[in-house]
């Protein structure tokens, strides 16, 4: 009988055998494309794409730092300042999420809660069988930075009615340096777990957490919780540092070390919920107020639904008005109509505009 080694990585070759993260299988050890790469559920974890923040600081509620990720805040006093910021992680990665304490709350009421949060898109995720007899184990792998402390992970349904809390310590000597966590969480075999386009699994990392959003780690569960009862309170200091970075998310129980993923590829993934389009239309008003101008914009990238539109950078308008969306609104397309507030004059056009069909 084989003394196979312990501790095993993805991959590993042992004699004819090879560990795909759960089981040692029989394989051809000599040829490494026999082997596809694990997939990883997450997008932008390694938080190279910014298109509505552009890497501006906030310390609103919902602020997306970065697309796929938001920082958000309910009841405390304390005040933040998130952003992403240009600092390379142990990934490769030449950015990550900052979050700092401006005014601190160190007294966490009820109902205090802060925390950063990532959506998948159920059809994503379809292959893992939430919420079946079959459902599949899964490992978040992170890298983060932070004062020590107890902190918590919660994953839960679009429903927010099954959720499982796992924690995570930061020791002492880790305190304040770049560490990488994992967190294996066992399939829930009940539940309703969506395999659409909307939320399948929201992801929160807990950094502030009163009681009635604090439970029990390591056990399914119905309550809508972010963490445990054992949550540091990152709000409680002023000038506390938290720093998210190079987020997977595996099949299995073993994650492998973190790949950066390709900029351009991940950019797509990101254009699914979020884009930004430039826009201009030229043209006379015509003899009339009223008359009409119109433009069709393809997306870049088909989004996951029709998204909601707002301007990014201010328009550039003379003369005329300006309606975005309507008949022929689609996730493929955007229109965009121009109408003349006055006879005979010239029309310039221009901005950007956010399109988001954001998983929330």
């Amino acid at each position: 009988m084989f003394d196979f080694p312990s501790a095993p990585t993805v991959g590993q070759v042992y004699d004819k055998y090879t560990w795909d993260g759960e089981k040692w299988i029989t394989g051809a050890p000599n040829n490494v494309n026999v082997y596809a790469p694990q997939k990883n559920y997450i997008i932008n974890g390694g938080m190279q794409i910014a298109q509505e923040s552009g890497g501006a600081a906030s310390s609103a509620t919902y602020f997306w730092p970065v697309d796929m990720f938001s920082m958000n805040f309910n009841a405390t006093s304390g005040v933040y300042s998130c952003s992403r910021v240009s600092s390379p992680t142990p990934g490769g990665s030449p950015a990550r999420i900052r979050t700092t304490v401006t005014t601190p709350d160190a007294a966490v009421a009820a109902t205090d809660l802060v925390w950063i949060s990532t959506q998948v898109e159920g059809s994503r995720l379809i292959d893992l069988l939430l919420g079946t007899a079959l459902a599949k184990t899964f490992t978040l792998r992170f890298g983060v930075k932070a004062p020590a402390g107890t902190y918590g992970v919660s994953f839960c349904n679009n429903a927010t009615n099954r959720v499982y809390v796992a924690e995570y310590v930061i020791a002492p000597g880790e305190a304040n340096t770049d560490v990488v966590k994992t967190i294996t969480v066992p399939g829930d075999v009940t539940g309703t777990w969506l395999t659409d386009t909307q939320a399948g699994i929201h992801i929160r990392w807990g950094l502030m957490c009163g009681s009635t959003y604090a439970g029990a780690p390591n056990v399914w569960g119905t309550a809508n919780l972010i963490s445990s009862a054992n949550q540091y309170n990152f709000m409680g200091t002023n000038g506390n540092v938290f720093e998210l970075f190079d987020v997977a998310m595996y099949q299995g129980t073993v994650a492998p070390a973190y790949v950066l993923p390709d900029y351009v590829t991940e950019l797509k993934l990101c254009e699914r919920y979020i884009q930004m389009l430039d826009v201009a239309i030229v043209g006379s008003t015509g003899t009339a107020t009223g008359n009409a101008h119109f433009a069709t914009l393809i997306h870049r990238t088909e989004m996951r639904a029709s998204p909601t539109i707002t301007v990014q950078v201010a328009l550039a308008l003379s003369v005329a008005t300006y309606t975005a969306g309507g008949t022929g609104q689609s996730n493929r397309s955007t229109r965009i109509d121009v109408v003349a507030t006055a006879a005979g004059q010239y029309l310039v056009y221009s901005g950007t505009l956010k399109l988001s069909a954001k998983l929330l």
